[in-house]
Parts: C-alpha cells; structure tokens; sequence
C-alpha cells in the first residue's frame, strides 16, 4: 500500500484495536522485518513476475477437500438469538455502508459457506442488512446452500476456504445475481480473455487430484508442464499390463518393467526420464528442477531391500509411502506440487491419497 493519509490512519486504526503492534514498526520497517530473512521462500522472490503476469487477478485456486461431513447449513428460522459484533467490526461496517450511500453504490453483503458461521451471526447480520436496505446473502444459510447444490466436504478446502469447485459454485450464484437483480453488464474483458489458458491449466492441475483410475491418470500427467516422480515401494510391477507399460514409456520411462518383481524403481520425468533407474537394490538420488531452484531427493527400496519410498521436494515429504507406484506431479506453471497419489501396482491398482 503506496504511503498516503489513507495510509496512515490504517496504521493508526490497527494499532489502536492491537496493543501487539506500534506504530514506530510501520515507519522503521526494520523493526518489524528485522528477522523476515528466516522465513523467505520463493513466494518473496518471484512476486514481481506473478504481479506483472496478473496471476488470476487475485484468485488461489485450491485443490483439496475439507472432508468435514459433520456440517450442517443452517435453517433461517431455527433460532431467534442475535450475535452482536465487536465494536470496531461495527463501525468499520458502518463505514463502508456510509460510504456506498454516499457514492452511489449498491452494497451486497455476503457470507461464504464456513464452520464460523452460525444462526446466531446471521440474525444480526439479516436484521442489519434489512434495516438499511442491503441485500444479504449467506451461504450457510439452508435455503441457498441447496438451491446451488454445495457440499461442504467436497467443495470446501477447510473450514473457512473454498476448494475451485466450491468457488465457481458461489461465483456462478453471486453472478446470477449480479447480471439478474442488478443488471450488470456481461461484456467481454480483455484481462479475463488473457488468463482464460493459463486458467485452463491451472484448472486442470485442480482436477488431477480427483482421478483414479491409472490409466486416465497416466494420460493426464502426461505434459510438459509437469514434472513428474515415481517412486516404488515393496512392488510395483506386477499389476502392469502392456497398456500401462506403453503410456509410462509415453510419459517418459525408459526402463524394462519386466521381470522387475520387487524391485527398487525412482524416476524424475519431464518430457524424458531426466533421472531414472531400476535395480535389485535399494535406489536414491537427488538433484534440481527449474534450472536449479527447486531440489528434491527420492529414493526407491523394494520388498526385500528396505521396503520403502521418498519423494522430497523442498524440503517437504510428499510421497504416501505405500505399497506400489508413489507418484507426485509438479506443476512448471504453479511452481508448487499439484498431487501426490500411490497406485497399487502390486495389485489391484487402487489410488490413495
């Protein structure tokens, strides 16, 4: 935020609501980032490449499940308490409904679907929003939970964020509102026509997650914007028919799967197997991707050579280590690890997550 009065008196309102913070930290900046050193990832460094390329004009696109099959929207009738704000909550709402009076503007408040969320909030909030004539939508609410068809164990990636499938579902409702009670114009944007392919990939990376069956996965991982690491442990040929021998050699392996029961088994693929090998003996190697700015360590030890697996990226541990092939796929567009899968190659084929 470029330095302005508007500035300032955030940093003042902040430090009033927050004893932990000073207003001294805001003008010396070395005071509150003296030690910002320890934590530098390549976030920090590549922020300026990410801004100048818009990214998705803000948007995280998550891929994940929350898995909480305990939530339950709730009903608009059920209760009449009322959960009052925090002081400084209420008058910064205030403010900003003000300010829309003020301009002109039509406000929408809007609650997206959380486990902070309760009758309680949306009492307040309802009787707020019908008091100065604000339209309030809440999507813990039951009636619109339903009407949009969300399931919070599968569109929700915790308990207060939305995965990409819960996100165009609130996306698509609020832009029916939009376009329908508003009138709000549909025209193109120039912006939203240049991120529409890398929106695709960034999509499609999303999806991965949600394939199990190996020979459809094996096709999806098979691009050059992905790098791609297996791993075996214990064994992982048996369950490879021709087809499946034919797409790993399309991926990118270059081994003889066959006669190879039990056998240690690590690849690093891009394109072509960069870094691979297959052998009677427990298996390890480590280097760099992107021209070096990512390292990783991976090893392979079959049934009767250690009995185990590792995929190390950065640091962080992603393979399963589960009997069979650990797969984990790294995106060259999101610089991040898109999926991380074990597939019964002994037997059966079963993907776990």
């Amino acid at each position: 935020m470029k330095w302005s009065s508007v500035k300032r008196e955030a940093i003042a309102a902040i430090c009033k609501n927050d004893e932990t913070q000073t207003l001294l930290s805001y003008y010396l900046t070395n005071i509150r980032f003296h030690t910002r050193w320890e934590s530098l990832n390549e976030d920090d460094f590549k922020y300026g490449f990410t801004n100048a390329h818009q990214a998705l004009m803000g948007y995280s696109a998550l891929n994940s499940y929350c898995d909480n099959t305990n939530y339950e929207p709730f009903e608009s009738n059920s209760s009449t308490e009322v959960m009052e704000p925090v002081e400084v909550m209420q008058e910064y709402l205030d403010k900003i409904v003000q300010l829309c009076n003020e301009n002109n503007i039509d406000l929408i408040l809007v609650k997206t679907p959380s486990t902070a969320a309760n009758i309680k909030k949306y009492n307040y909030l309802n009787q707020y929003a019908t008091e100065h004539n604000i339209q309030y939508i809440d999507f813990n609410e039951k009636a619109v939970y339903s009407e949009m068809g969300y399931n919070f164990a599968t569109d929700n990636h915790d308990g207060g964020h939305l995965n990409i499938w819960g996100a165009r579902k609130v996306s698509n409702y609020i832009g029916d509102v939009l376009v329908n009670q508003y009138n709000i114009n549909t025209g193109e944007s120039a912006q939203h026509e240049q991120l529409l392919e890398y929106y695709a990939e960034i999509k499609k990376g999303c999806e991965l997650r949600t394939v199990t069956d190996f020979y459809e996965y094996l096709d999806w991982i098979n691009d050059p914007q992905y790098v791609v690491f297996i791993s075996i442990k214990d064994e992982g040929t048996a369950a490879l028919d021709d087809e499946l021998k034919e797409k790993l050699a399309a991926l990118g392996a270059t081994v003889d799967f066959n006669d190879a029961y039990r056998y240690s088994y690590y690849a690093v693929i891009n394109g072509d197997a960069d870094d691979e090998e297959i052998k009677d003996d427990e298996l390890s190697s480590n280097g760099t991707i992107r021209n070096g700015v990512v390292m990783y360590e991976i090893s392979s030890a079959g049934y009767e050579n250690g009995n185990k697996s590792s995929i190390i990226i950065d640091g962080t541990e992603y393979s399963k280590n589960l009997r069979g092939m650990n797969i984990v796929v790294y995106s060259l567009i999101t610089h991040k690890v898109i999926d991380a899968v074990c597939f019964d190659t002994c037997e059966g084929l079963v993907a776990t997550r």
